[in-house]
């Protein structure tokens, strides 16, 4: 598929070749089509950008269970750019990708529990899926969140094994916290 998906940014019997096969039902095929006419992806050089037709590709995959398409509904419903914003639809479909264990999605949804007041403890859990699937920024909120002892006891030691596992693991911003707290 990354073949086709590739020769179809530039070819339209490549292109062509990808409809047919996401109307075969392949819910990858149809992710890959939906990504190609998505506004915000723009992968093709020879189609237009189609919200509406990126949304059906998406739709289709999503509901076959492609985690990658339930996350781009959920994304194109929350940031209204290019359609108008549905919190509900959002929310429902990246539950589904959270679902799936998606980082992305888990975050995107603690984000989205924090904005609207959700109490503390939900905003706390939200963190610590995302974090648990590897989340850069969950964990660094999570580290946070335990310092703090917002919707969690108090515990210095777990902020800095948040922060440390993912300094291990050549995480940037996570060795220069990790840095902050040794040398402060």
């Amino acid at each position: 598929i990354e073949d086709l998906s590739a020769r179809a940014r530039k070819d339209h019997r490549a292109f062509a070749r990808l409809r047919v096969l996401a109307g075969q039902g392949d819910a990858l095929v149809q992710y890959v089509l939906a990504a190609h006419l998505d506004p915000e992806f723009q992968h093709s050089r020879i189609v237009k950008p189609n919200i509406d037709q990126a949304l059906h590709w998406y739709r289709h995959a999503a509901e076959r269970g492609e985690v990658r398409a339930q996350y781009s509904l959920g994304r194109l419903y929350g940031d209204g750019r290019h359609l108008r914003a549905d919190r509900r639809r959002a929310e429902f479909w990246m539950e589904k990708a959270g679902e799936q264990n998606m980082g992305l999605a888990l975050r995107w949804l603690a984000l989205t529990a924090e904005a609207h007041g959700a109490d503390a403890a939900t905003v706390f859990e939200r963190y610590r899926r995302a974090a648990d699937q590897g989340d850069l920024l969950s964990a660094l909120k999570l580290a946070d969140l335990y310092a703090a002892g917002d919707g969690v006891e108090r515990d210095f030691a777990k902020a800095f094994a948040q922060l440390l596992a993912f300094a291990r693991a050549g995480h940037a911003e996570a060795i220069g916290r990790v840095a902050e707290c040794c040398f402060d």
